[in-house]
């Protein structure tokens, strides 16, 4: 097996030895006897929904300069709207499934970008901004129209199953 076969098998997560801090807990709405099954199940979903390696090379037009440089502006977009950490994380982890199986044309992945953080801030924060503050952000380069089909598309694609509780 040679390095690109080998990368492309997702790497097999085992059991790691932990600390059993729910030990002797008597609340049945801790769940402790479920711990277990739950890990499981999450570390399944995370090796099933993982991009793929190398997801990169298959890009025509854009490469890992420009995915960086994507990435740092939606950090100062995160920063402008006081987004929680973790939505920036979210968003990145849709814009890397997004493209490892969508090709992406330059002009595009900063709506891909923006897309991304509109679904993840949807997601994660209490009061994520309106669309129409994701269009002003990108200077009005997109429409409402353009994003909201963008959330469609990268929803579908990503397999994104959360609901949306703002349009």
């Amino acid at each position: 097996m040679d390095v690109e076969e080998e990368a492309a098998q997702p790497a097999q997560l085992e059991v790691a030895e932990y600390v059993d801090i729910d030990k002797g807990e008597t609340d049945p709405t801790v769940v402790v006897d479920y711990v277990d099954e739950i890990y499981t199940y999450l570390r399944d979903l995370e090796s099933k929904f993982r991009p793929k390696s190398g997801y990169m090379r298959k890009q025509r037009d854009i490469n890992h300069g420009m995915r960086t440089i994507l990435v740092d502006w939606l950090v100062e977009v995160a920063e402008e709207y006081k987004l929680n950490t973790h939505t920036l994380f979210i968003a990145v982890g849709y814009i890397d499934r997004f493209l490892s199986e969508m090709s992406v044309q330059r002009g595009k992945l900063q709506l891909v970008g923006v897309t991304s953080m509109l679904l993840a801030s949807k997601y994660e924060e209490i009061y994520p901004p309106a669309v129409d503050e994701f269009v002003y952000i990108t200077d009005n380069t997109y429409s409402r129209e353009q994003v909201s089909a963008g959330r469609e598309r990268i929803g579908l694609q990503c397999r994104i199953t959360h609901s949306c509780a703002r349009a």
